[in-house]
């Protein structure tokens, strides 16, 4: 039975890595000294903003110009999203380890009751981080 518990955990937790990594793109290689602007283009890990997501670039060098207030209220908002993501992760994980902590309990109601608590708080939790992530991409598209 201990052995089939590691099996089905060995088997959520590959599950779960996969899920969460970013997709590898292809891409062909270009002649050496030119950079296209598809480069400079941001990319997603685990479904994170780079914190310049939104912001001009220059193509020749890759650099963010930044050139007027907006600019520095966008970099703000792409780092709550970031944080805001990272709570909503965290409360995710949280859900699990109140699940496994509901499977641990054995039937002890204090344990029981634990394992419930810390479900509906990290659901509680998981829901405010996600309405707000829509706050600031709704704040974010008014820029």
């Amino acid at each position: 039975m201990k052995k089939i518990k590691h099996v089905i955990l060995g088997i959520l937790v590959s599950i779960s890595i996969f899920a969460v990594m970013p997709p590898v793109h292809a891409q062909a290689a270009s002649p050496v000294g030119l950079r296209s602007f598809a480069a400079c283009t941001p990319g997603r890990v685990l479904t994170f903003p780079t914190w310049y997501n939104g912001l001009p670039m220059d193509s020749a060098t890759c650099s963010v110009q930044l050139s007027k207030l907006t600019d520095i209220w966008k970099i703000v908002l792409n780092l709550v999203e970031i944080l805001l993501m990272v709570a909503g992760y965290l409360s995710a994980g949280l859900i699990l380890w109140g699940g496994i902590k509901y499977i641990k309990s054995q039937g002890n109601p204090q344990n029981i009751a634990s394992a419930k608590s810390t479900i509906m708080n990290a659901a509680i939790g998981l829901g405010i981080a996600l309405s707000a992530v829509a706050i600031v991409r709704f704040i974010w598209g008014r820029f």
